[in-house]
């Protein structure tokens, strides 16, 4: 409705607007991430995908982290999804670029709350780091509100992330922005991300700039 739209739009122009001065702690560090997911039907519930993903911090200014994700998508009904992936990410660490080839499973469980129209997203990840022979395991919840706008749609999720090889909470994604899909298959997303992350028992939070693309055969 027009009201839900206007209520989740004036909560993406205020966390934008709040989140650089008052929450991004002192220093105000901008990262932009970016991706764009390819995406294309194999049968109605088989799909693949290629997703290659750049980051970027330092205001920007240093390119720190490239993602290459190649893998295959089982619809398992309306709500559940299964996705077994390969990885190959390179991340800069102190001038040196690391190089690791992962192997991923997703299960992702999706459904409306039935409350104030909001979704929830369950995600459990178990991975193998085949260069340093080593295992985790993620979950990840999602709680988002959506509402059409402009032809596309406003938005305001967080997602919280439990790491469980570390045993506690790692990251927390609070994110506002605007998607759009067109009729050609392409898609778009540009948001403002307030991005906390854990290290050395204390959460370190920085400004993101997110623009993610699109595109479903």
């Amino acid at each position: 409705s027009g009201r839900t739209a206007f209520l989740v739009l004036a909560a993406v122009v205020a966390l934008a607007a709040l989140s650089p001065a008052g929450l991004a702690g002192e220093e105000n560090e901008w990262q932009l991430w970016s991706a764009f997911a390819l995406r294309a039907k194999v049968t109605d519930d088989i799909g693949v995908f290629v997703t290659p993903q750049l980051r970027y911090r330092d205001d920007f200014d240093t390119w720190y982290y490239e993602r290459y994700d190649l893998g295959l998508a089982f619809n398992l009904g309306e709500r559940w999804r299964i996705e077994p992936f390969y990885s190959r990410v390179e991340k800069k660490l102190s001038g040196d670029w690391n190089v690791s080839d992962i192997a991923s499973l997703h299960l992702y469980y999706k459904a409306p709350l039935g409350f104030w129209e909001i979704n929830f997203e369950n995600r459990l990840r178990v991975e193998t780091n085949f260069d340093n022979e080593r295992e985790a395991g993620r979950e990840r919840v999602k709680f988002s509100r959506a509402a059409p706008w402009a032809g596309g749609s406003v938005f305001l999720s967080d997602e919280l992330i439990y790491d469980f090889s570390g045993g506690d909470f790692k990251e927390n994604r609070l994110r506002a922005g605007y998607q759009h899909k067109f009729p050609c298959g392409f898609s778009t997303e540009l948001a403002y991300q307030l991005t906390s992350l854990r290290a050395a028992g204390h959460w370190e939070d920085f400004n993101t700039l997110v623009v993610n693309f699109g595109y479903s055969i």
